[in-house]
């Protein structure tokens, strides 16, 4: 007591300090299972209620809102992949002097060569299984490769051979037979970046034009008889427009729809980078009256609202301009979010469906309802993936978490959506996705259970699913050994947030062995407090059920 300091002066408190209740045998099947004390339970509406309005559409008004305004997906679809004035087509900058940077760039070249091993791994257990000869082309996949910095230290490792064992068998394997027979393709929306990343892999890679939010058509394109090879994406679902759905503790879920309006000094920049076009300003007055009309908007008397087209077209106005032009527009823009039931979106009643189990679980745990956000083109690409995929593996790498982390990350003040740009003193609140669309980074955490899921239901099977650090595989020791020494290993193994989840045609142990850390996809009966389970199943049926 008297070698620590205040040691004393704790005793003292020691009966004014309270250390909780006891926990009778009923209530011991787990820790998560104890109810907070009577005195401090609350109920939040929402945990995180990151919501800019708030107008819940009439009910009269719902189908007609969802056909007019946008979708928080579709505006952040568009905000990021429009040709004309989206961010990924004309205002990213990758790397560590961009607005981001990528573990392929962070920890190049390791990153490459360790994916290059995972992905010969793959090739023997396909070759093995007589779903590959060793004269076949193995087709290696990227869609979104960002600068190509993957691509280009995967082509190095497989042109050096594998690092041990510089005689026998497997290196004699790899030189002759495995670097002959990877043929490397990169596919990507976003023409500029085709440009850098040919420029960084010369003719060691195929670069095409691909979405990955439709992979079927691209692939099909090329392979007409499916493929067989190996499928890689490094943060690219991430980069997917998201349904921001507002999922009550009762399961309701409401989809968000965004209400574009300008400034009626903006029509005068307008007119002046469109001058030739009067109709388009006229009719942008005409589309406002007929908006306020039919949806009551009495408010901002002068300014004008928009259709989802009306927007779109304003957008590509700002595309043209030169840089205060396009300045002195954005900042004409104003946006607010309206609300109707999931159930006026039928992609996200179908996803919410799907996935039900998973959310009623999350959100049963406690006592309040989250703002969620649902990536129903994640689901999409894993799905087409699948109906292309004759044998293989398909590995996706982003940060995330599952179902049930995403929502007790956004009970507990998490970010599951942010938003990046040129400033550098950025702090994630107020997290706006509206400020200056077209030249900010919105980005959403990735749900890991939704992609499994959606792999499943396609006939694909879950191999692994852990953190990030396990792509490093039989490296991890020496990482382990030079962390110490270089804080940014350290950092890039002890980081919680990048997953990697591997899905492939059949069962296999590619994805195996004692240097893995696999990770639950969903929670055990366990982490579900006894008070809740049977909620849980009220909820499942509510959370399936969607009602206008």
């Amino acid at each position: 007591m008297a070698d620590v300091p205040g040691a004393q002066a704790l005793r003292k408190a020691r009966d004014r300090i309270s250390f909780g209740r006891v926990v009778t045998e009923e209530e011991q099947a787990t820790l998560a299972s104890l109810e907070p004390p009577a005195k401090q339970a609350h109920a939040r509406p929402l945990a995180n209620p990151e919501v800019f309005g708030g107008w819940l559409v009439p009910a009269a008004l719902q189908d007609q809102a969802a056909r007019t305004f946008p979708t928080f997906e579709g505006y952040m679809d568009a905000a990021l992949h429009d040709e004309a004035w989206g961010y990924y087509g004309h205002g990213v900058t990758i790397g560590t002097a961009g607005h981001f940077t990528t573990s392929p760039e962070s920890m190049s070249p390791h990153y490459g060569r360790w994916l290059a091993a995972w992905a010969y791994r793959c090739w023997r257990d396909m070759v093995a299984h007589g779903e590959l000869t060793e004269a076949e082309p193995f087709p290696v996949v990227e869609f979104g490769a960002g600068n190509g910095r993957l691509a280009r230290d995967f082509l190095d490792a497989v042109a050096a051979g594998p690092r041990a064992a510089p005689t026998g068998e497997d290196d004699q394997r790899w030189r002759q037979t495995f670097a002959a027979r990877v043929d490397y393709r990169i596919y990507e929306t976003s023409a500029a970046l085709r440009d850098r990343q040919r420029q960084l892999v010369g003719d060691a890679a195929s670069v095409r034009e691909g979405d990955a939010r439709r992979p079927a058509a691209t692939l099909r394109r090329d392979f007409p008889d499916g493929l067989k090879g190996f499928v890689l994406t490094n943060e690219v679902p991430d980069a997917f427009g998201v349904h921001k759905v507002v999922l009550g503790a009762d399961g309701a879920s409401l989809a968000t729809l965004v209400v574009p309006r300008m400034e009626a000094s903006s029509l005068a920049v307008l007119a002046r980078q469109e001058p030739r076009d009067g109709a388009f300003a006229a009719a942008l007055r005409e589309k406002d009256a007929a908006l306020r009309a039919t949806f009551g908007f009495k408010h901002h008397e002068g300014d004008l609202y928009l259709d989802g087209d009306g927007f779109g077209r304003v957008m590509a106005t700002v595309s043209r301009c030169a840089p205060a032009g396009a300045e002195a527009l954005r900042a004409g823009l104003w946006f607010s979010e309206a609300y109707v039931p999931a159930a006026a979106i039928p992609a996200l009643t179908a996803h919410l469906r799907a996935n039900a189990a998973a959310y009623a679980a999350a959100l049963a745990a406690e006592d309040s309802g989250v703002v969620a956000y649902v990536n129903v083109h994640a689901d999409r690409f894993i799905h087409e993936l699948a109906t292309v995929l004759r044998a293989g593996v398909i590995l996706t790498i982003d940060y995330g978490d599952t179902t049930w982390g995403l929502v007790r990350g956004a009970r507990r003040g998490d970010f599951p959506f942010r938003v990046y740009g040129e400033r550098q003193d950025y702090v994630p609140r107020p997290n706006d996705p509206y400020s200056a669309p077209g030249t900010q980074d919105l980005t959403a955490d990735v749900n890991f259970t939704d992609l499994a899921q959606a792999g499943q239901a396609a006939g694909l099977h879950v191999l692994h699913y852990g953190p990030e650090r396990d792509v490093v595989g039989e490296d991890l020791p020496a990482m382990i050994a030079t962390a110490a020494a270089q804080p940014s290993i350290a950092e890039f193994l002890g980081n919680p947030v990048f997953k990697v989840l591997a899905l492939g045609t059949r069962p296999s142990d590619v994805f195996s062995g004692p240097l893995l850390t696999p990770l639950a996809l969903i929670p055990r009966e366990q982490d579900l407090p006894k008070a809740k389970r049977d909620r849980s199943a009220i909820l499942v049926k509510r959370i399936s059920v969607q009602e206008s």
